[in-house]
């Protein structure tokens, strides 16, 4: 066994020394041994000579596909995003739609009428074609009515700058103490676009109730002094003059802001 391994060496390396071996019998060994060896496929050396390489155009094809790929699934993508947005606002208008139907138009707001600081009457119809943000309060109100004075001034701002027609109305609740003057210094530390309205004291009770506002006159002190108590609400009013929307003391400038362009997006007139 030992002489046919080495002679297998020999053979592998010198193939052609067993031509000429001395010994026959070795010689004949030697091409057995070589005989039962695997012969490659016939097909191997046809393969490898004339195997061909990736040619460019391929590559080319094969980009192609795959941008091709990219382009379908961001388009895909894309259009998915918009059937969910469209959906998405559809839910919004229903759910904006149902408030107002379950909180009924007709049953806060409606026709009024009060006087300007210049003493000029004032009705709902001179607000129409703008979005008005209505609020009653009284100018000695110590934080609140100045916190909400503040949060209706931001709300105003962004939607002009937005380019829509808005308007910040004041209605005094303490006719007694709020002269017009006052209430025009007052208004200034705020907005100078804001409106402020006053008048009598029936005539101011007769708005209140058709916006269902509380108010109420407390107890004078020794100075004479005294706070009214009354509703913290800010009220939204569509271009037709119609109540749209309220909003609490616990609303931000961002949500009130929010819920205003969900009503004029889906056309609250």
């Amino acid at each position: 066994m030992l002489i046919c391994q080495i002679l297998y060496r020999n053979i592998a390396k010198f193939g052609s020394s067993c031509n000429s071996c001395c010994c026959s019998r070795t010689s004949r060994f030697c091409k057995r041994l070589l005989s039962s060896q695997p012969k490659p496929e016939p097909w191997t050396h046809f393969d490898s000579k004339y195997a061909k390489e990736p040619s460019k155009d391929s590559d080319k094809k094969s980009l192609v596909k795959i941008w091709g790929g990219v382009v379908a699934f961001a388009a895909a993508a894309g259009l998915v995003l918009y059937f969910f947005d469209q959906s998405k606002k559809r839910v919004e208008k229903k759910s904006v739609l149902r408030k107002n139907l379950s909180i009924g138009k007709p049953a806060i707001g409606g026709p009024f009428q009060l006087r300007t600081l210049n003493n000029q009457i004032v009705c709902r119809e001179d607000f129409k074609g703008k979005w008005a943000l209505v609020y009653f309060g009284f100018t000695n109100c110590p934080d609140i009515c100045p916190e909400e004075l503040e949060k209706m001034s931001t709300v105003h701002e962004e939607l002009k700058k937005l380019g829509y027609s808005s308007i910040p109305v004041f209605v005094s609740v303490d006719p007694e103490r709020d002269t017009p003057e006052k209430i025009a210094k007052y208004l200034k530390e705020f907005h100078t676009d804001f409106v402020g309205l006053t008048g009598t004291l029936d005539e101011v009770t007769k708005v209140v109730k058709t916006f269902k506002v509380y108010f109420n006159k407390g107890p004078k002190d020794e100075d004479g002094d005294y706070i009214v108590d009354h509703s913290i609400i800010c009220y939204l009013l569509n271009p037709s003059g119609e109540f749209v929307e309220y909003f609490g003391q616990n609303k931000t400038a961002v949500e009130m802001l929010t819920v205003i362009k969900q009503h004029i997006s889906f056309g609250s007139q």
